[in-house]
């Protein structure tokens, strides 16, 4: 299946990106940060996310865990976007595709630009974009960059000296 249009409703849909678990120096305080936001998020929000391992997994377990729907976006199958992951984090994510309100894929096959594309699809999809950025380059500040330039609100919970992001 091949995703390129918005999702449809009009309630808020909050898009989330951030780091793989190697960026985060505190799992802890970015699980809290999350847990924050959405805890103090509208009540029909649809939270959509990557289903990458660290910050968008982290985001769909608490979605199940405070019963928020939830949307990912895969930039490839199941089996091609976890070939190299970790056996556990494979059994995370399944079980997450499972809870989700609805699962997408960017592209039936790998592809050069899948993760890009996912990640504009992120922000195309979102009213906001909440980030847990650290200052590091790579595919969440192309994101949040891409959100800018979209003109779309971005929030960042993680904590980085330069916060002119």
């Amino acid at each position: 299946m091949r995703f390129q249009s918005r999702l449809p409703g009009a309630r808020l849909r909050i898009s989330f990106t951030g780091h793989r678990p190697h960026k985060i120096k505190d799992l802890r305080e970015a699980e809290n940060a999350i847990t924050q936001f959405l805890v103090n998020s509208p009540s029909d929000v649809l939270v959509v996310t990557g289903g990458a391992r660290g910050i968008d997994m982290m985001v769909a377990e608490k979605c199940v865990e405070l019963g928020i729907d939830f949307i990912i976006i895969l930039p490839f199958p199941f089996v091609v976007t976890t070939k190299y992951w970790p056996e556990e984090d494979k059994i995370r994510l399944e079980r997450l595709m499972k809870k989700a309100f609805d699962v997408k894929v960017v592209s039936d096959h790998y592809c050069k630009g899948g993760y890009q594309k996912r990640n504009e699809l992120l922000v195309d999809n979102g009213n906001i974009l909440v980030s847990y950025w650290t200052g590091e380059k790579g595919g969440t500040l192309n994101t949040i960059n891409y959100a800018k330039k979209k003109g779309i609100a971005v929030y960042n919970l993680g904590k980085y000296e330069n916060q002119n992001t």
